[in-house]
């Protein structure tokens, strides 16, 4: 609401100058904008509102302003988020010092009548090429993961290689001691003839990179159940003997000579199935397989508790 009160209109604004149309319609108009001008809102914006005269390639100063400003201000954003916000270089102050007094000296952006937005791509083609925030901040996380997704990795499988094991020894364990029993209560025995005897050197390094040499034996025999020839070559029901020292290889191998009638037991259900010697499972090494397998899973659960 308009509180400037109205000025009479002119004289020569009135019924005795209605001959000249013209001198009255501007007549009317010079007054309405004497009235708005008058105004408490007019007054208040100024200069604001009033027009002014674009100098020569005001238009092109400004964009380039306005893309120097936008490279300073992602640059600035680029380097809060790697923890470098104080690392400015003097390039990087030298622009910004610029920039802010041609922006005191030249019209703000809102008011520029041919002011236009400049696209993302063309304004980061123009300031020199920095890559996006975005991509910088993909690449670390990606660096930072990369080790924690190997080392999960390992210990999953860790987790799955010690379970296996673990339930390998128990169940090879179970399966020879049904063997043993039952072969024991069943089986049957007889008599055969060696074919073949002889001694294998083998070296073996425990874990202190201390190796030693041990004789695996190997046996060869024919035998006979109700008329039907069979041949065997199993040393033991349940695991394959070996010795430590030359000495009783020997003896073995004597009482094994090419020709040699042997004792020997049979399933007489399957008499292909056949030992020489009942002997029971090794308990020793069903432990140690558990004992190893129990071992790599609770490594793998360590690594994947432990804060990375």
């Amino acid at each position: 609401m308009l509180t400037t009160p109205l000025q009479p209109v002119p004289a020569w604004a009135g019924a005795g100058n209605r001959a000249s149309p013209d001198r009255a319609t501007a007549a009317a108009a010079s007054f309405v904008r004497t009235v708005i001008s008058q105004s408490p809102h007019q007054q208040r914006l100024g200069a604001a509102a009033a027009p002014f005269p674009r100098p020569r390639g005001a238009s092109t100063a400004a964009r380039e302003r306005r893309d120097a400003r936008h490279d300073e201000r992602r640059l600035a954003a680029t380097r809060r988020r790697s923890g470098r916000a104080g690392c400015a270089t003097r390039g990087t102050s030298v622009a910004h010092a610029g920039v802010a007094g041609q922006g005191a000296a030249s019209p703000s952006r809102s008011s520029h009548p041919r002011a236009r937005s400049t696209p993302p791509a063309a304004r980061s083609s123009r300031g020199g090429g920095t890559p996006p925030a975005g991509a910088a901040v993909r690449r670390r996380h990606q660096m930072r993961e990369s080790p924690m997704h190997i080392l999960h990795l390992v210990a999953i499988a860790l987790l799955l290689v010690g379970a296996a094991l673990g339930t390998w020894g128990v169940r090879n364990y179970r399966r020879l001691d049904r063997r043993y029993a039952d072969a024991t209560a069943r089986w049957v025995k007889g008599s055969a003839t060696v074919v073949e005897a002889r001694i294998l050197e083998r070296e073996r390094t425990d874990s202190n990179d201390n190796s030693y040499t041990y004789y695996e034996p190997r046996l060869r025999y024919h035998y006979a159940v109700e008329g039907v020839a069979h041949e065997g070559q199993r040393v033991a029901l349940c695991g394959v003997p070996h010795f430590n020292s030359p000495g009783p290889a020997e003896d073995w191998l004597g009482r094994h000579g090419a020709g040699a009638q042997i004792d020997l037991w049979y399933d007489p259900a399957q008499p292909g199935d056949s030992a020489p010697v009942l002997d029971r499972p090794s308990l020793f090494a069903a432990l140690i397989t558990v004992v190893a397998g129990v071992f790599m899973i609770g490594v793998g659960a360590m690594m994947l508790a432990a804060p990375l």
